[in-house]
């Protein structure tokens, strides 16, 4: 089910400089949003703001209709495993195969025990059949048994976008998700697969990209 979220008068302060201020936005189920602007310009910061990894100056942040910052640990812990993220560094574990790190997606589902099974035994045919699929549709179906780290750059973004589509998340948050992709495979990729999979969901999804 979607995640739709809403800012308002949100402010964000580093010292005393404003990093955000004054931010109201919305995006409903369904939709996707757009976050364009220079280095330095505050994206990174609103993507923070909306997993509460940051301390608000001002304003409120809601997803899903519950205000964020008011949520207990155990609360807040539930609503981030219901939101997908890419980020610049991808985050991805170098030392194990693409396959598994897209079947990492499932870790908050899967719960801490069945998560260390998963790392030492591998994943379940269910789940392994679901993270080569999701490789498949990103361009990767035959570098499944591949280590992260021998990937390239652009490779190792579309594995994580992988992890994103085996979570299947009801948010997705992207900063620059397709900054190391040539522009035929980000296509395809936006096409094919992050697009149908959030109108199937009705997942909201916001990305930034520099200008």
């Amino acid at each position: 089910m979607g995640r739709g979220l809403s800012l308002e008068n949100v402010g964000v302060r580093f010292g005393g400089r404003a990093a955000l201020d004054g931010v109201t936005l919305s995006v409903r189920p369904g939709e996707g949003l757009a976050v364009i602007g220079a280095s330095g310009a505050g994206k990174s910061t609103l993507f923070r703001a909306l997993t509460r990894s940051v301390p608000l100056h001002s304003g409120t942040v809601a997803v899903g209709g519950r205000d964020l910052y008011s949520l207990s640990g155990r609360e807040l812990g539930a609503e981030r495993r219901r939101v997908g993220t890419i980020h610049q560094a991808y985050n991805l574990v170098p030392q194990l195969s693409a396959g598994l790190n897209a079947a990492l997606g499932e870790v908050g589902a899967l719960g801490r025990s069945a998560t260390m099974r998963m790392l030492i035994l591998g994943p379940d045919a269910e789940l392994a059949r679901k993270a080569s699929g999701a490789l498949e549709r990103v361009g990767l179906g035959d570098r499944v048994r591949a280590r992260t780290a021998d990937l390239s750059g652009g490779q190792q973004q579309r594995v994580a976008v992988a992890r994103l589509l085996v979570q299947e998340p009801g948010l997705i948050l992207a900063d620059e998700p397709f900054a190391a992709v040539d522009p035929v495979t980000s296509e395809r990729v936006m096409g094919r697969s992050w697009s149908s999979t959030a109108a199937a969901r009705r997942c909201s999804s916001t990305c930034t990209t520099s200008r």
